[in-house]
């Protein structure tokens, strides 16, 4: 089930991510022909299709939200239901040391449904449970089926070993009393030494655990006490009342195998309800990307009559369809204040804005949730970092240390802090390779040194810093650090605590989420010695007139309402890019990046910036260059308006770095992962041309 959904998402890379932007499909042979004899059909036969569809995908939308429903309702069942039969575990559950020669396997299915996987696996382990000999030649092991499915599959092969077939159940799940009856039935027809209950434990919409829980006899427990075996001795258990240790047992086993059994058909049921769910999210995709491949043939995204070639996404990045769906949900369905109200919307949106901030924590690991401030954006998370801890920690003639090639947001809020504590800037300039110089940087931590402000990877020079070395050599000195992580955590696995940075920030609106939200991640213990930076509602514990005192962790940062539904669509974009993996993300954007780079530094009159690319230097997916004689926002703009092709052109608020090149400004082509090779090959077709368009005039 969890394989099946990968690759129908893997397939969905590149067949369906931009709304309502579309990007040319990179189509195999033998999908280009099946499709040209779409394009030669009639329009109205394309929109009946389409329309067709659509409908298939909203049914199975609302099969879906069925589906979740139902299994909401059957978890909360399952989970009550554990503490019933747990505590008798060691009593009656544990592997005995006596011999156990009728083994019986009750095997848990389903009468109907979509569940095959669920139910061919649990008869794989009753099959597997038959072939095991338990105790020697003379055991031997029984089936007791529970559900349609199980039997067909196992009366083909071993119907001589069905003791008993309980088939057209009235409800699924059943309820207690159903199940206690079949309980009693079963032990009243079949005798048993060992019950192996065989069913599928839910784990996730995706997953589920094959598992087998054990009911023994009243006799194999009473003859384990007997040879002093490792089972729980009964005389640890006090009979109260006339009955014999014999009775008690016998209403014990009958109710622990009740309730392991009820157990046991919820935890089925929820598995099936989330296999019912998966496929229907499967089928619904492949009904969204039929009508991706069906709006592709007649509604092709063009700027000024030419594919669009977005390469762009260092400044910001696309949006899957999920994000903008997930930012009209929040409006749409569950719009509210968060933190405020205990109304269903305020608490739907409290929770759905909580979660994202642990999918951010998740996504980077960090050690817990409230080491993530949500924040306007990156700048302000700088900013934050400047003006709380800079300004209560730094003293004149402390240093900071940054490099040349910092974004002006790395830059400018420090120059603040200085101004205003008399602590010294120290800029790290570039080496021969033009990569920040690591040996230089590695001088300049002193023991001045308070703290390090570095980026992860240049948005100018696509170059890869040694972030974790880094850290070391300023922790060495007591300095703290912090990392713009802005172009490298849309791209690759971040890990803050294998890097052990101190301070972290990045962008939404990079890594395919809303703008207006970004968040600094920063060590517990520094958040929480560093004062408010902005005051107002939420970050407060109490106010007084004379004074107010704060709100722990991460509320003391996050004064006023906060921007919810960019939240909750950020938290959406890293469900999209963890589905993906970021492994694969960087992998394929490193193949990507080196393309891009050779094509490039072979246009004659064309200087790339930043490191060669080797196997043992990495460059990000972008190129930032100047072509000889021509200003690159000409070239910008020729390649916009004469091809489509979208890319930045400016000194990309790395002003020092560009005087430090010698010039004012470049060019730049940034990739992401739903780029291709094609739009690199249309990219350099079109700048070829530009090149020569503009030296006609020379």
């Amino acid at each position: 089930m969890a394989m099946a959904t990968s690759r129908c998402q893997g397939r969905r890379i590149a067949a369906s991510f931009f709304s309502p932007i579309t990007i040319r499909h990179s189509l195999a042979s033998s999908e280009e022909s099946a499709f040209s004899g779409v394009r030669s059909i009639s329009t109205q036969i394309v929109r009946n299709r389409m329309k067709s569809v659509k409908n298939i995908q909203k049914i199975t939308k609302a099969m879906k939200m069925v589906a979740a429903s139902k299994l909401r309702a059957i978890q909360t069942k399952a989970e009550n239901s554990r503490g019933l039969w747990q505590p008798f575990t060691a009593l009656l559950g544990d592997l005995p040391s006596v011999e156990v020669k009728k083994n019986v396997a009750v095997t848990i299915s389903s009468d109907k449904g979509l569940c095959g996987g669920i139910n061919s696996t649990a008869v794989k382990i009753s099959r597997g449970l038959h072939k095991l000999n338990f105790g020697g030649p003379e055991t031997e092991c029984k089936y007791v089926i529970l559900g349609e499915k199980a039997k067909a599959q196992l009366i083909r092969d071993s119907k001589k070993d069905i003791e008993l077939s309980i088939t057209e159940l009235q409800k699924n799940p059943l309820n207690y009393s159903q199940v206690a009856m079949l309980a009693d039935d079963i032990l009243k027809n079949v005798e048993y030494d060992a019950l192996r209950i065989v069913y599928s434990k839910f784990q996730s919409v995706v997953s589920f655990i094959p598992s087998v829980s054990t009911v023994l006899s009243p006799e194999v427990v009473e003859r384990e006490a007997e040879a002093g075996g490792k089972l729980a001795e009964l005389d640890l258990y006090e009979v109260e009342g006339g009955e014999a240790k014999s009775e008690v047992l016998q209403n014990l086993t009958e109710f622990q195998f009740s309730c392991v059994m009820f157990n046991a058909v919820l935890e089925n049921a929820c598995s099936e309800q989330g296999a019912r769910m998966s496929a229907m999210d499967s089928s619904s995709r492949n009904a969204g990307e039929m009508l991706d491949r069906l709006t592709l043939t007649y509604n092709r995204f063009e700027v000024n009559g030419k594919r669009l070639v977005y390469l762009d996404n260092a400044a910001t990045s696309q949006k899957p369809a999920a994000v903008v769906d997930a930012l009209r949900n929040y409006y749409e369905l569950y719009n509210s204040n968060v933190h405020r109200g205990i109304h269903y919307l305020s608490a739907k949106a409290t929770d759905e804005y909580e979660l994202a901030r642990q999918k951010v924590s998740n996504f980077i690991n960090a050690s817990e949730s409230r080491e993530i401030v949500f924040t306007r954006n990156a700048t302000e998370a700088i900013n934050l970092v400047a003006y709380s801890w800079g300004l209560s920690n730094l003293k004149e003639g402390d240093e900071v240390i940054l490099t040349i090639a910092e974004h002006h947001s790395a830059i400018v809020p420090w120059q603040f802090v200085a101004q205003k504590t008399g602590a010294v800037l120290k800029f790290v300039n570039l080496g021969e390779d033009e990569v920040p110089d690591v040996g230089k940087l590695r001088e300049m931590i002193s023991k001045r040194a308070k703290l390090v402000v570095v980026h992860h990877v240049s948005n100018v020079l696509a170059s890869v810093l040694p972030i974790d070395q880094v850290v070391s050599w300023a922790h060495d000195v007591g300095a703290k650090v912090l990392v713009d992580a802005c172009q490298s955590v849309p791209h690759m696995v971040v890990d803050v605590r294998s890097l052990d940075t101190d301070f972290l920030v990045a962008s939404s609106h990079k890594m395919c989420g809303p703008t207006g939200i970004g968040f600094l991640y920063g060590k517990s213990e520094l958040l929480s010695s560093m004062p408010p930076f902005l005051g107002g509602g939420e970050m407060i514990a109490d106010v007084y007139l004379d004074h107010s005192t704060y709100a722990e962790l991460p509320s003391k940062f996050e004064a006023g309402t906060p921007a919810i539904g960019e939240a909750i669509g950020l938290g959406t974009a890293i469900d999209y890019l963890s589905a993906i993996g970021m492994q694969k993300i960087h992998e394929y954007e490193v193949e990507l990046a080196n393309y891009l780079y050779d094509r490039l530094s072979s246009v004659p009159s064309v200087r790339v910036y930043g490191p060669k690319p080797s196997r043992s230097v990495t460059r990000a997916a972008l190129c930032s260059f100047n072509v000889e004689d021509v200003h690159p926002t000409d070239i910008a703009t020729f390649l916009d308006q004469q091809h489509g092709v979208a890319i930045r052109s400016g000194h990309h608020c790395a002003q020092p770095l560009h005087r430090y090149l010698g010039v004012n400004s470049s060019a730049r082509a940034s990739l992401h992962f739903y780029n291709t090779k094609e739009d690199v090959d249309d990219f350099i077709i079109s700048l070829y041309d530009t090149i020569n368009f503009f030296a006609s005039f020379k």
